[in-house]
């Protein structure tokens, strides 16, 4: 998930929730289990290579006790997911140049029962330094019944990797099919936060977001149901309270988080 909710160390094994955090953090040693308020368990392994510190997620159990195990290849990409009936599926990886060097993508993720579904990608040059500097992005998901989504970029901020600004996949829900983002350009501390989005055809607007102040905010999704929105300071959802008045730690997400040779845009809706 890209929601940011905040725990503050009580003891060697206790963490404590900011107000309005359902979720539970517990710790042993360098497993830290994360439980939802609907019962799900998320145990995470404590991970130090070249003093650099990550938390690799191992398993997870869903409120029925059923658990799903991951596993990684010896470099941390994950590369299968086992889930409890015996499926699961494999993750495949392609090498891409880019300016600066190479960078590893996802080329495919196969279930064990034969479907599959295949990832292109297009490189696209910085615009302040087309020369030194580029960006691979996800422009195609093929899927096994012959439909396909696409997915357009525009490099909005210099020295920022390039936002998703259109969607088109039939594989999403109405009116989400065609989508074009609206991003604020006024914060640069909050690159990637979606103002609007509008059907791509129509221009009908299908989601919206309003600044409250600096961490609150007001979306209205495409029913007119208007939402609260509250964030860290880094713009990344601490929790929610939709339309009808239940409060919930995930939901919006409002600001993307790009790693240093991607973008990785998620759609603002609920």
């Amino acid at each position: 998930m890209s929601t940011e909710p905040a725990f503050t160390q009580v003891n060697s094994t206790q963490w404590q929730a900011d107000p309005g955090i359902r979720d539970v953090l517990s710790q042993s040693g360098d497993i830290y289990t994360l439980q939802t308020p609907a019962g799900w368990k998320y145990n995470f392994q404590r991970l130090i290579s070249d003093r650099k510190v990550s938390y690799q997620l191992q398993n997870f159990e869903d409120s029925q006790g059923h658990t799903y195990t991951l596993n990684y290849s010896l470099s941390g990409n994950l590369i299968q997911i086992n889930e409890p009936a015996g499926r699961h599926l494999k993750v495949n990886y392609q090498t891409l140049s880019i300016k600066q060097g190479k960078a590893t993508v996802i080329s495919s993720v196969q279930s064990s029962d034969g479907r599959s579904v295949t990832y292109g990608y297009q490189e696209m040059a910085d615009v302040i330094s087309p020369s030194t500097l580029s960006y691979q992005v996800l422009s195609t998901v093929s899927y096994g019944d012959n439909t396909q989504a696409q997915y357009g970029y525009a490099q909005m901020f210099t020295s920022a990797p390039p936002l998703l600004t259109t969607i088109i996949d039939p594989r999403y829900p109405y009116p989400f099919t065609q989508i074009r983002n609206e991003y604020d350009t006024s914060a640069t501390n909050q690159v990637g936060r979606i103002l609007h989005q509008y059907n791509y055809n129509t221009g009908a607007t299908v989601f919206s977001l309003s600044a409250i102040d600096a961490t609150n905010y007001q979306a209205i999704d495409s029913r007119g149901v208007v939402h609260t929105v509250r964030t860290t300071t880094k713009g990344l959802v601490k929790y929610k309270v939709d339309g009808n008045s239940s409060t919930g730690s995930h939901g919006l997400i409002i600001r993307t988080a790009p790693t240093k040779h991607f973008p990785t845009t998620v759609l603002g809706r609920f």
